[in-house]
């Protein structure tokens, strides 16, 4: 989203929960547009908030989770994919997270739980790239302003 201070008139790109962190919080307004503003110009504003909306849900699903998983999220998910297609499909990162002497219960439980978990990020991925390209595909701004 697009905020204006109305004091100064400058013109940022910020989450609300952002916004109402700064000291001077109550001088800023959503920013629609400036009178003149081509819909080229509409369309990029839209295509940056449907971004920073995106990036706020993934934030936000991923800080559930401690840093160190999710510095290797991306390998783990990898490996959880590739054994639910191929259960010889070798899982390293997957089983240096597992507690020494873990039962293959144990093992199975974790994959599906990466599995799951990276099944929800490419959803969330999924319908962040639906948004762009329904942004990229307007021709009105009626049609821009339909998009949440």
């Amino acid at each position: 989203m697009r905020y204006k201070n109305i004091k100064t008139k400058n013109i940022i790109s910020a989450t609300e929960e952002f916004i109402a962190t700064l000291p001077d919080a109550n001088d800023y307004e959503v920013f629609v547009h400036d009178v003149g503003t081509s819909f080229e110009e509409l369309k990029a504003l839209k295509l940056i908030e449907v971004k920073t909306k995106a990036d706020e849900y993934y934030n936000k699903y991923l800080s559930q989770f401690p840093l160190s998983e999710q510095e290797t999220f991306k390998q783990r998910g990898s490996e959880a994919i590739a054994y639910k297609s191929d259960n010889t499909s070798l899982t390293p990162y997957i089983d240096a997270s597992l507690p020494v002497n873990s039962t293959a219960e144990a093992r199975a439980i974790e994959i599906n739980s990466v599995y799951e978990k990276s099944l929800y990020i490419a959803t969330l991925s999924g319908i962040a790239r639906d948004a762009r390209t329904q942004v990229e595909n307007c021709t009105t701004i009626e049609e821009l302003n339909s998009i949440q």
